[in-house]
């Protein structure tokens, strides 16, 4: 079926690492998993037999041991970039809301809600108190692409 792959050359030091990692009791397991599999292609196993001990595929084995190959040890600790969900959220927004969040109140609360914060920024306006200010931001001005700032120096919000 499949022709069977030579052993993957190792170092000492690098077989030393990856044992230490598979016996760590606060290693991730995704890379005890990963260990597994270098160590298991060091001593000679088959891809499939491998695949097979450790309840993965085939395509699986093979990438970790190209993946060893071309970054040693420190290529089986992170994840290829592009994982996951891109972020909906630029950082320094985030920053910006957990900054409001924690040096200012909404006017008549004693905290803000999810509702408020959404309330107070500019890019949602949902029914106001009337005189044109969205519902708890009174006392915050608010403009038409940005989310309140803080003022250090007085601890309110500013543009």
């Amino acid at each position: 079926m499949w022709d069977t792959c030579e052993a993957l050359a190792i170092t000492a030091e690098q077989r030393e690492v990856l044992q230490t990692w598979i016996g760590a009791r606060n290693s991730p397991q995704k890379v005890v998993f990963r260990s597994q599999i270098v160590l298991a292609a060091a001593n000679g196993t088959s891809n499939r037999q491998i695949a097979l001990e450790l309840k993965t595929s085939r395509p699986t084995v093979i990438l970790w041991r190209n993946r060893f190959l071309e970054g040693g040890t420190a290529a089986l600790i992170d994840d290829a970039p592009g994982r996951g969900r891109p972020k909906q959220i630029a950082a320094a927004k985030v920053k910006k809301i957990v900054e409001t969040t924690l040096h200012t109140t909404p006017k008549a609360a004693t905290h803000w809600s999810v509702r408020t914060m959404a309330n107070c920024r500019a890019s949602v306006r949902p029914r106001s108190s009337g005189s044109g200010t969205p519902m708890g931001c009174n006392h915050i001005e608010t403009g038409p692409s940005s989310f309140p700032k803080i003022n250090s120096s007085s601890k309110s919000l500013t543009m």
